[in-house]
């Protein structure tokens, strides 16, 4: 299938959730919110999206919160686990299997998706931390390199705010580039 085809969906998804986001109200302007790298990840996060801040930008880790401490919740993209090799449905099964192991676990179920990279699985499930009912949406993709996986795992207090979450989820994933060549600008 022609690649523009395939990324349709989610290019319309992402245009959808960028118009919704558009009510401005103190978030940082795209044009000053610089790229982040990770260098052992092999991206570059373009831009953060609006809503969002970086917590944290190591060679192996960039990890997000919302801009609203009031919402709660962590966006970390690292590796995928060595386990699931390249292979994505292991990888969308492997979070099947950390859901349920974990107390009151209760998954949620996975969709196919193209990305930015290509394939991408996004997996939801439930459970219980600390007394409170809590979601981990995650998006398991190729790097640009199509070297590795990459999670994109955005754990959150469960409410009914899912489908948002689920959205700025899809947004960072939209950002992800392969870092520039070096001599190139």
């Amino acid at each position: 299938m022609h690649r523009a085809l395939r990324l349709t969906p989610l290019l319309l998804v992402l245009a959808l959730a960028s118009l919704s986001g558009c009510s401005g109200g103190g978030t940082q302007p795209a044009a000053s919110r610089p790229a982040v790298a990770a260098p052992d990840l092999g991206i570059v996060l373009a831009t953060v999206p609006a809503g969002l801040k970086v917590q944290s930008a190591a060679k192996d880790r960039i990890v997000l919160v919302p801009g609203d401490p009031k919402l709660g919740g962590t966006i970390e993209i690292t590796t995928g686990s060595a386990e699931a090799g390249l292979n994505l449905q292991e990888a969308a099964k492997l979070h099947r299997r950390e859901i349920e192991g974990k107390p009151g676990g209760r998954y949620l179920g996975a969709t196919e998706l193209s990305g930015p990279t290509g394939t991408a699985y996004w997996s939801r499930g439930r459970f219980e931390q600390d007394g409170q009912e809590m979601e981990e949406t995650r998006i398991v993709t190729l790097d640009p390199s199509q070297q590795r996986i990459l999670r994109l795992s955005y754990v959150y207090p469960a409410r009914d705010d899912s489908a948002k979450r689920v959205n700025t989820l899809l947004e960072v994933l939209g950002e992800i580039e392969a870092p520039a060549a070096k001599g190139t600008s």
